[in-house]
């Protein structure tokens, strides 16, 4: 790890006279000594470090990171709260060094450094799969609505922006004759001169709203346009409804707790079973969560290919029915075994008498055997056009054993009165189906089982005991940081569990 030379920054040492016997308060068994080793291990040279106040040396960097990431460990996430608390309680003064950065500095640290809190994210886990404390045996992924720092009441819709520009344009133009008529009659009356009565505050209001408006509008024409895939001339395809917030254009109005919605980003993590650390972790602007699984499927190849993991002892990767699609199905294999549900519930248990037919979607594909399995197991072989017979051939089609459907219990769930048995043309879907297959067997049953037990605490974790329910800073890149210093923090605390308690140290030496 490249040292950082401490010429460049204030000498990290308490102020002794502001840390008054910080033996007796911090003794030698408190997990904070822990923290400030963990977090010297970190490389901190690619920091971005904001100057001093009044032009002096810059605070040393793992003083601002040990208070930042010591504070969303204990949900304190305030630049303010942290100034405070860095002359005033004992763990923060000592993280510190007793030099009391004020909380603009501490702000734009955060701020400065949202890049650089993915490699210190990647870190930490990198660290805890080296103690041990993370094994790749079992990953669950799962993903959470964090709101944005925007309220849904300063937003405006697509169709409600293009009638307000026109009643602002309109505004205007009253404007600006009125104006040109009072100065023409006040220039007859009082002469050239006189500044007597003016519209121009009232012009420049609206023309302040007309500008923010249109500004926008374009800035939502634009990401239309790239998501449709249409030249800058082309014009977007939008609903007049698609709505963007005022104070952070990179929110989503988004589903949240109790059919409530609100603006909000998408917070992906994958936490490993064998202690609790975040693996993965992503934030997106995007509700759905079927297309973060590739995504966080790559960070774990990558940790897989730095532990040096082979194919012959693959990682089970487990998803909720969100994350379910035929292209996320189809990546299964390669060291990654994807347990995903296909739904909520079995389609066989389903026993109201409105229930659908079943469809392709409620049958499984053993890929070994080539065969549709339908909810009652039964097997759908597939029938081969011999050789020399007339009319068109069967591609794919798949037909049960009528002795088997005779007497099965899901007879009329499955078959028309005039049916016999079943027979399933599938053309495609083998991947999907394969998948429903793997997660009827008990054995991945009882795997993906533990899928909530091992994700939904975290969260818990995050938003329930350290109140990280709502993102402080704006824009997708800057809330991405705020998220994945939240999700450090947590790694680093559970780091704290395994590493060894350091020997006594005195007050007037801090180990960062």
């Amino acid at each position: 790890m490249p040292e950082i030379p401490p010429e460049r920054f204030k000498p990290y040492t308490p102020n002794v006279h502001a840390v008054v016997r910080l033996e007796e308060a911090l003794p030698p068994e408190h997990p904070v000594h822990v923290f400030v080793d963990l977090v010297r291990s970190i490389d901190l040279g690619h920091f971005v470090v904001p100057s001093g106040p009044k032009g002096e040396k810059p605070y040393h960097p793992h003083a601002l990171f040990g208070l930042l990431a010591w504070g969303s460990l204990h949900g304190v996430r305030s630049s303010r709260k942290l100034a405070r608390l860095a002359r005033q309680e004992a763990t923060f003064v000592y993280l510190a060094g007793g030099g009391a950065p004020p909380y603009r500095t501490l702000a734009r640290c955060r701020r400065d450094n949202a890049a650089a809190f993915t490699t210190v994210f990647q870190e930490t886990v990198v660290l805890a799969l080296r103690l041990g404390l993370a094994r790749l045996g079992h990953v669950a992924l799962d993903g959470t609505k964090l709101r944005a720092n925007t309220s849904k009441h300063k937003a405006m819709s697509y169709g409600w922006m293009q009638r307000r520009e026109g009643q602002l344009k309109a505004e205007i133009a009253r404007l600006v004759a009125q104006a040109a008529a009072q100065d023409a009659a006040e220039d007859q009356e009082y002469g050239v001169d006189s500044d007597g009565y003016s519209v121009d505050e009232e012009l420049a209001r609206r023309e302040a709203r007309l500008a923010k408006i249109e500004a926008l509008r374009a800035r939502l024409e634009a990401e239309q346009r790239t998501e449709q895939g249409l030249t800058d001339e082309q014009p977007p395809v939008i609903e007049d409804t698609e709505q963007r917030s005022f104070a952070d254009g990179d929110a989503r109005m988004m589903l949240l707790k109790r059919g409530d919605y609100g603006y909000a980003y998408n917070a992906q993590a994958a936490v490993d079973e064998a202690s609790g650390v975040i693996v993965a972790a992503d934030l997106t602007n995007v509700a759905p969560d079927e297309g973060h699984l590739p995504a966080l499927v790559t960070q774990v190849r990558t940790l897989r290919a730095t532990t040096g993991r082979d194919d012959a002892t693959p990682t089970t990767v487990s998803a909720d029915a969100g994350y379910f699609s035929h292209d996320n199905a189809t990546e299964d294999g390669d060291g990654i075994d994807r347990l995903i549900a296909a739904g909520r519930d079995d389609p066989a248990a389903r026993t109201t008498a409105d229930a659908p037919r079943f469809t392709i979607e409620a049958f499984g594909y053993d890929p070994t055997a080539d065969a549709w399995v339908c909810p009652a197991g039964t097997r759908l072989r597939r029938q081969v056009t011999p050789s020399g017979a007339r009319g068109r051939p069967t591609t794919r089609r798949y037909q049960a054993d009528p002795s088997d459907c005779q007497a099965c219990p899901l007879r009329a769930r499955c078959l028309t009165p005039a049916e016999t048995y079943r027979v399933l043309v599938a053309r495609r879907g083998h991947a999907a189906g394969a998948m429903r297959f793997k997660l009827r067997q008990p054995a991945a049953r009882r795997r993906y089982a533990r899928r909530k037990v091992i994700v939904e605490p975290v969260f818990g974790q995050l938003k329930e005991d350290r109140g990280f329910t709502m993102l402080s800073l704006r824009g997708l890149v800057l809330a991405s940081a705020e998220y994945l210093l939240a999700c450090l923090a947590h790694n680093l605390g559970k780091l704290l569990r395994v590493c060894p308690l350091p020997v006594a140290r005195p007050a007037t030496v801090v180990a960062v």
